[in-house]
């Protein structure tokens, strides 16, 4: 096995319907949870590929991060969790390389942050974006902002629409 820095994003069951995440797997299945009720991840087609990660129930994924309670550099200075790979998705290169997908309550965990979350995000019609995120605004502390999918992944949207302009 190998070791890698990834982002791990903490979904809630309902995520996959929510989302085109279904659509875009390319390998094994969209669950955070195995049959056998054990926690599951689905990781991008880097992650995936670089990690030489299988869906073998023989082969538990190590995901490990640093206690922020703990006072040395041991192992014992790691919060870990075993999972199994359930599936591997690909959007497009930037996220393939660095997401992997995990039911928050594994997140929560492994991170040791119960009810603290980082990003939230709202599913609308595209027309109702700038009405959502006004409202949002007026809400949301200082120390926090709003933004869109084309905000948060600038690079993505920009490829594809250069793409589009040389077809």
């Amino acid at each position: 096995g190998s070791i890698r820095p990834v982002v791990i994003k903490g979904v809630s069951p309902h995520y996959i319907q929510q989302t085109d995440l279904q659509d875009k797997i390319v390998g094994g299945g969209a669950y955070l949870t195995s049959p056998e009720g054990e926690d599951a991840i689905i990781a991008g087609y880097g992650v995936a590929a670089d990690m030489d990660l299988e869906f073998r129930r023989d082969n538990p994924i190590l995901l490990c991060y640093p206690d922020k309670n703990a006072n040395s550099a041991s192992l014992s200075a790691l919060s870990m969790i075993e999972s199994r790979l359930a599936g591997v998705f690909s959007y497009n290169q930037e996220i393939d390389n660095k997401v992997i997908y995990a039911d928050y309550k594994v997140a929560e965990r492994l991170l040791k942050c119960g009810g603290q979350e980082s990003k939230i995000e709202i599913f609308a019609n595209d027309s109702d974006i700038e009405q959502i995120k006004a409202a949002l605004e007026e809400i949301i502390p200082d120390n926090r902002y709003c933004s869109d999918k084309y905000e948060e992944n600038k690079s993505f949207y920009a490829m594809m629409k250069s793409e589009k302009l040389a077809v």
